[in-house]
């Protein structure tokens, strides 16, 4: 145990608090649900139902594995669902530890070689204290014993730093860029739990800026710029890109050609699979490691978006709970762009006089899409009867008025 290395004390000492975090959130999980979405997403994951926009593929995916082991029992579902979050949040603490006590040695600009004793003990209890803070805190602790989304997000969230964390430490190597191509893999895994997945770019992004630049105002600007050019190249057009693609190629094929539903949805995949080949190829040719790095980071997080498929093979299955019913392109398209939550620009909002924008696109009764619509009504609002009382007492008012 004396000679044990940084290393070594660092992976035991994590799962050591691992184990203290999930016997402490699995022996204060909820026997039932928690108010609010807690009994959508159990039952959601439980039967691979549709919950409300814009869904939570993955959760359901990985809820419907875990409730293999209620052994068909009803009462055990909720058990087994909240016993899933509390692993997902103890996971969150191992993870978080181990990117402490990596950021607190590079404050020291240590390799881990170079540790002394007491700086090894240094760095170690500074992790211990942390997660272990972060473990008891009340709002964390709340969400990881219940069945909802937020703490298979958080573990995500501290995944994608952590790996970041492995790439520094092997940036020298031949092959670092593996972590980068399955850090962009993780990250379209984590879009079929939450969006609040992609709040760990800027943390990636900064810390592949500080290991491979020397830090300057103008550096400094133009990381902070391509970060945020990042976020919106994948949340604001690649994937509304992708679902625009499958809904337009949909549109032309049923309503177009006149071919049957989904049809379009099948060329759209076909035609994304040989995208993403020539994107691979044309890569390979220029034979520049920043092209390819970046092609099979595309790829990747296209693949691991794909866990969304879930949600209309689910939807065409129709389940008991199917909310929006996102059976078709069309429909996953409005689904991932919240449509029923209506819009809220950020600085200037409607007025309170704005009328409903309803419009949407629909199946018709005849194979083909059709708008959907507001109708307006053409009846005028009666003036309501009063009673003789309340005709009394509207006289009285209008003439202390006057």
């Amino acid at each position: 145990m004396k000679n044990w290395t940084f290393r070594q004390w660092n992976t035991v000492l994590g799962w050591v608090i691992f184990v203290i975090a999930f016997f402490t959130y699995l022996s204060t999980i909820e026997p039932n649900f928690s108010f609010w979405d807690c009994g959508e997403y159990i039952s959601s994951a439980v039967k691979l139902e549709v919950t409300h926009a814009p869904g939570a593929a993955l959760f359901q995916i990985v809820g419907a594995v875990a409730a293999i082991f209620a052994l068909g029992k009803g009462e055990n579902y909720s058990i087994v669902i909240n016993a899933m979050s509390a692993l997902f949040s103890a996971l969150t603490i191992l993870f978080l530890f181990w990117t402490i006590t990596h950021f607190v040695r590079r404050l020291l600009n240590k390799d881990f070689e170079e540790i002394t004793k007491h700086q090894e003990i240094s760095i170690l209890f500074a992790g211990a204290i942390g997660a272990l803070c972060f473990t008891f805190s009340d709002t964390f602790w709340f969400s990881a014993v219940e069945g909802e989304v937020y703490s298979m997000a958080s573990m995500f969230i501290a995944l994608l730093v952590w790996l970041i964390t492995k790439w520094e430490n092997e940036y020298k190597a031949a092959d670092s860029e593996r972590w980068i191509i399955l850090i962009f893999f993780i990250l379209g895994l984590s879009v079929g739990v939450h969006m609040m997945c992609m709040l760990a770019t800027p943390a990636v992004c900064l810390v592949y800026y500080a290991r491979n630049y020397k830090f300057t105002w103008k550096n400094f600007i133009w990381a902070n710029l391509i970060t945020l050019g990042i976020l919106i190249v994948v949340f604001k057009i690649i994937f509304p890109l992708i679902m625009t693609m499958f809904g337009r190629l949909e549109i032309f094929f049923v309503n177009g050609l006149g071919l049957p539903f989904h049809s379009g949805t099948i060329a759209a995949f076909i035609l994304m699979a040989a995208i993403c080949y020539f994107i691979i190829k044309y890569a390979r040719k220029t034979k520049r490691n920043l092209y390819q790095t970046i092609a099979l980071s595309v790829v990747y997080m296209i693949i691991g978006f794909s866990c969304w498929m879930v949600i209309p093979i689910r939807a065409n299955a129709n389940p008991p709970m199917n909310l929006n019913d996102p059976d078709t392109a069309i429909g996953m398209l409005d689904y991932y762009n919240r449509e029923q939550y209506g819009d809220w620009p950020t600085i200037y909002g409607q007025n309170y006089t704005a009328f409903l924008d309803a419009n949407g696109i629909e199946k018709n009764e005849d194979g083909s899409f059709k708008t959907k619509r507001p109708e307006k009504s053409t009846r005028k609002m009666k003036k309501p009867e009063l009673t003789e009382k309340q005709e009394t007492v509207s006289t009285m008012f209008s003439t202390n008025l006057r």
